[in-house]
């Protein structure tokens, strides 16, 4: 038996042993999608008053409670709520790591992180529901008979950011489909984070969803291939932490009756929570990602006997082989010289 022979098989078992070690993937943007469907609202309180300033803006709208009279520009109270809804098509970015052990067929999904609008912005409809006292304006005049809802307009909201941040390790079942490819199945546990700017800030919407997630594992010379999909439907209300009132925000009202102007009013309020009807759906392509070093031949992070048997698969005159780690078209003992000085157990 010759001693690459030899060496080969006592590294085998070395080689098993490592085959469920952790290896980073990054999504392939360009050939990823994720397409999101969101309505969403988000309730707030309360009072507003009329733009009218003695010394800046003299013609301005002032606000009186009451159908009728009154004096002086006053604070009105109200009840409301933003209404946000929209669809997007996008191209995420983002990483994970993932550990497969091709003998007991399972394999594990961590740290998943995914910016689904790939670094971009986007926008949804923007529009408030107002439920108020009544209440008369001057400059314009007009009157409000309060008690009933009016829908009023704002054009649109940014959507800062969107991501999917998993909260726990998720478990994968394989099945082998040919000699290098297997089907994924599973399921993940993560949030859905949004920052949307309202008018009132940044404010950061945080729901927790478990979306089933299924897919394919390739082997090619490149390096290890992960197709996955995964979808979301999220109906839920969560709670705004630590929100801080706003005021100062313009908010045209149309005059009653119905006419061209606009009484112009301030709004302060205080935001309590969100109620988000999502659908989300994602197709990534995850590359794996090189380790950068040329003597991990089978790109875990490490040198080990995982290598060493695969240099010696390939060994003898073999142009182009990875473990022909000195060009010279031959996979030999000054290959196996590198790896050993590599070597990081």
């Amino acid at each position: 038996m010759s001693l690459p022979t030899k060496v080969f098989i006592a590294c085998f078992s070395m080689c098993t042993v490592s085959i469920a070690s952790a290896e980073e993937f990054s999504i392939d943007s360009k050939s990823s999608s994720a397409s999101q469907v969101l309505d969403a609202s988000v309730p707030f309180s309360g009072t507003w008053i009329g733009d009218y300033d003695a010394k800046t803006n003299p013609e301005g709208t002032q606000t009186r409670p009451g159908f009728f009279g009154g004096s002086g520009n006053n604070p009105i109270n109200y009840s409301a709520q933003f209404n946000l809804s929209g669809s997007n098509a996008t191209q995420p970015s983002g990483e994970f790591s993932a550990d497969f052990d091709m003998e007991a067929m399972t394999g594990t999904l961590n740290g998943v992180s995914i910016d689904l609008l790939g670094g971009a912005q986007v926008e949804l409809e923007l529009g408030i529901t107002l439920l108020f006292e009544a209440f008369n304006t001057i400059s314009p005049f007009s009157i409000y008979p309060g008690g009933f809802e009016i829908p009023v307009p704002l054009g649109t909201a940014q959507v800062l950011s969107s991501r999917i941040e998993s909260t726990s390790t998720a478990a994968l079942v394989l099945t082998q489909l040919d000699s290098t490819s297997w089907s994924i199945t599973g399921s993940i546990t993560a949030n859905s984070i949004n920052e949307v700017e309202l008018g009132t800030g940044p404010q950061e919407f945080i729901v927790p969803v478990v979306a089933p997630i299924s897919g394919s594992l390739v082997n090619s010379p490149d390096g290890r291939l992960i197709e996955l999909s995964f979808g979301a439907d999220v109906n839920q209300e969560v709670p705004i932490k630590d929100a801080p009132p706003f005021d100062g925000i313009p908010l045209p009202l149309p005059t009653i009756p119905p006419s061209d102007n606009t009484a112009n009013v301030i709004l302060s309020g205080v935001l309590d929570s969100a109620s988000f009807s999502a659908v989300q759906s994602l197709q990534l392509v995850a590359r794996e990602v090189d380790s950068g070093i040329p003597q991990d031949i089978d790109n875990d992070g490490e040198v080990n006997g995982a290598d060493m048997g695969l240099l010696f698969i390939e060994w003898g005159f073999n142009p182009g082989s990875p473990a022909d780690f000195n060009g010279d078209d031959l996979v030999d003992g000054g290959d196996l010289g590198l790896l050993i000085l590599a070597w990081t157990g």
